[in-house]
């Protein structure tokens, strides 16, 4: 878990790379991303080894964890192409275009918590990477504790983030850019 938060604050500190992953789905998912197109323009997507279903704009692209056997795996979406990014960086210090929206949902291994999670950015904070500029807790939608942040890098760069547990497993929703649907996102994760 660490490893991926401090990832999530290297990612606020430089420009990120073109995405090569040829797992991409764009407005037209194969028959094996199991989305399906709800009545108010979103998609639902449901990871089958977590039984955590989301939704996500209608026309954003998707990128989905390459590793099956993974304990951290991460889906990303956007509201651009992130295959055709030529330009993106120069102007924006996470990498995505003014005016556009990233978002990752990351799924962590069975000993993680949204609490660890929480730690962990504390210890992030306490060395200098990151600034919290606004947390909360939460109410996670199996009772538990979530926690957001808003989280800015020293360097430049900020982001959303929300830990929270969904059918027994810990989900993190970190969202860079203007943010775009973060929250409808975040709303939208239940069991599938």
């Amino acid at each position: 878990m660490k490893v991926h938060i401090v990832l999530i604050i290297v990612l606020l500190l430089v420009v990120s790379g073109c995405n090569t992953n040829p797992n991409t789905t764009s407005e037209a998912p194969s028959a094996t991303d199991s989305p399906s197109i709800s009545n108010t323009g979103m998609m639902t997507h449901i990871d089958k080894r977590s039984g955590v279903a989301f939704d996500y704009p209608n026309g954003w692209t998707m990128v989905e964890p390459s590793a099956e056997d993974a304990v951290i795996y991460s889906y990303s979406i956007a509201s651009f192409d992130m295959n055709n990014r030529a330009g993106i960086g120069k102007d924006s210090a996470s990498g995505v275009p003014p005016g556009q929206t990233k978002i990752d949902i990351s799924f962590y291994g069975a000993d993680e918590t949204p609490e660890s999670a929480r730690r962990t950015v504390q210890a992030d904070v306490d060395s200098g990477m990151a600034i919290v500029t606004k947390a909360e807790t939460r109410t996670a939608p199996d009772g538990s504790q979530a926690y957001y942040f808003e989280i800015q890098g020293r360097l430049g760069g900020s982001a959303k983030v929300i830990y929270t547990r969904i059918n027994g497993h810990t989900v993190g929703v970190v969202a860079y850019g203007d943010g775009e649907n973060f929250e409808n996102i975040v709303k939208s994760l239940r069991e599938a």
